[in-house]
């Protein structure tokens, strides 16, 4: 119970539902949205995540996930190598570093779907960090497999954290993302 007012009390500041807590608070918390994205329909997801909570006047940083070889633009010979990595665990390294890390209370992870779990890459960029004290916000698209282990993956890999409901967007209904991004933030408590 001490843990959920903590957590309440900690959203309830960071999004300024209550400007005078947040007039007291000595610092200024902020949302960092974290994505990695292969055919840009993580990027379209994160930038509607920012553009909501911007409008909302939520301080929010963006870090796109970039791996150090990128990964092969064609469909099949993608597959096939995340197959064979994904064989050896194996968690590609990534380019560039979070600057000020510590600053952020709300973390937005975002991955495609890949063989039933988080891209690898957003699995190399997790290893990296302490979660200790975040909240995680996954949110995923996918093709037609549904999430799959997204949720599972992200929370093993941001241990200490506590994780909110992961967002799925299948690449069908990427037309409609505004719509669904705006309805999940309200549902998670993120925005009214």
């Amino acid at each position: 119970m001490k843990k959920i007012i903590m957590l309440m009390t900690a959203v309830f500041m960071l999004f300024g539902c209550n400007e005078r807590a947040q007039a007291q608070s000595k610092t200024t918390s902020k949302a960092l949205i974290v994505y990695y994205s292969h055919t840009g329909n993580v990027s379209k997801v994160a930038e509607q995540i920012k553009t909501q909570l911007t409008a909302q006047k939520i301080s929010v940083d963006v870090f796109e996930i970039k791996t150090v070889n990128a990964y092969p633009k064609t469909y099949q010979a993608t597959v096939d190598q995340v197959k064979q990595e994904k064989a050896k665990n194996f968690k590609p390294p990534i380019v560039g570093k979070v600057a000020n890390w510590d600053s952020y209370d709300v973390v937005f992870v975002g991955t495609p779907v890949w063989y039933q779990s988080a891209a690898l890459p957003v699995l190399s960029f997790l290893a990296q960090y302490d979660f200790s004290n975040k909240t995680v916000i996954p949110f995923c698209t996918y093709i037609s497999s549904g999430i799959g282990n997204v949720s599972k993956d992200i929370s093993a890999s941001s241990a200490k954290s506590k994780s909110l409901e992961t967002l799925g967007v299948r690449e069908s209904d990427m037309n409609n993302v505004r719509s669904i991004v705006s309805t999940w933030l309200r549902k998670i408590g993120i925005v009214k």
